[in-house]
């Protein structure tokens, strides 16, 4: 198993320095030649430098947790979606700036030159959404806590329940937080599934909102860098030897904070899982079978 983390190690070092100094110094010693315009150079040190970071947090993954995905596994042995948007930000935007810093350093942006590499403008928008994504990785866990009280320990029953919804006869759970023994791997599914006993084996609306719309907002803003990379410079960059990052626009941001307040809000909502074995009220009681209409024709 430590093999495994060596090697992505190994090839994060490999891409990063193939694709942030040697690509480019071949560039310029060859004055374009045969690497191509600085345009596809600056396409490719950005390609290397998100690929290089996702093979280091897979290592780092590997050796901690003994799986790629190991940065989004919560403490509950199950795959966390605020971890995910968090990672996913965290990922892109510094590779974004490593390669905008470098490109700057080797001259591929503009004149900028070593002494002005980190002449970057990071938009306020930027800071907001990895504000607001921090922020919900953050809250999760305190959300759920208060939800860990031993006053709020399910019954056998509705634990059974639980484990018979979500197919996992092995599921545990901290008062009415779910959790998975280390003995079982984490699933995918996670990400889209409810945290409590009442919600386990059920999709949580409030999830799958937010990953389709995280996924979607990563997914355009690392299409605005491949543009940025291939220009060489933002459309509405104004200031004078500064690199400008790709800005969000408001309503996007808002779009975003709407989500993940909607999100926590209905993870925050308290919920009572029913229990099997006590009926709640007379409807619960199982029906008469209806009569044989054989018997009812004699």
């Amino acid at each position: 198993m430590n093999n495994v983390p060596r090697s992505l190690y190994l090839i994060c070092v490999v891409l990063w320095l193939a694709t942030l100094a040697g690509l480019p110094a071949l560039h310029t010693v060859h004055a374009g030649g045969v690497w191509g315009g600085e345009g596809t150079v600056r396409v490719v040190a950005f390609l290397g430098a998100f690929a290089g970071t996702v093979a280091l947090v897979a290592g780092l993954g590997i050796e901690v947790a003994g799986t790629p995905l190991g940065l989004i596994e919560s403490g509950r042995n199950t795959f966390s979606l605020s971890r995910l948007q968090m990672s996913m930000w965290t990922v892109l935007i510094l590779s974004a700036l490593m390669a905008v810093a470098v490109c700057r350093g080797w001259g591929l942006m503009g004149k900028a030159s070593w002494s002005t590499a980190l002449n970057i403008d990071i938009p306020d928008e930027l800071f907001e959404v990895m504000g607001i994504s921090f922020f919900s990785a953050a809250a999760v866990p305190s959300i759920l806590a208060l939800k860990s009280q031993p006053s709020s320990t399910p019954t056998q029953a509705q634990l059974d329940a639980s484990r018979a919804r979500a197919g996992e006869a092995t599921l545990g759970a901290i008062g009415s937080v779910i959790q998975r023994p280390l003995s079982e791997n984490p699933r995918l599914s996670d990400l889209v599934r409810g945290d409590d006993v009442a919600t386990a084996g059920t999709i949580d609306v409030s999830k799958v909102q937010q990953l389709l719309i995280t996924a979607l907002l990563i997914a355009v803003y690392f299409a605005m860098l491949v543009n940025l990379f291939h220009t060489g410079s933002a459309a509405d960059a104004v200031v004078a030897g500064t690199t400008n990052m790709p800005p969000f626009t408001p309503k996007f941001v808002n779009l975003l904070a709407l989500s993940h307040a909607g999100y926590l809000v209905y993870k925050a909502a308290p919920r009572t899982a029913p229990d099997p074995a006590t009926p709640s009220s007379p409807s619960a009681t199982p029906r008469p079978s209806p009569p044989d209409r054989d018997a009812l024709s004699n």
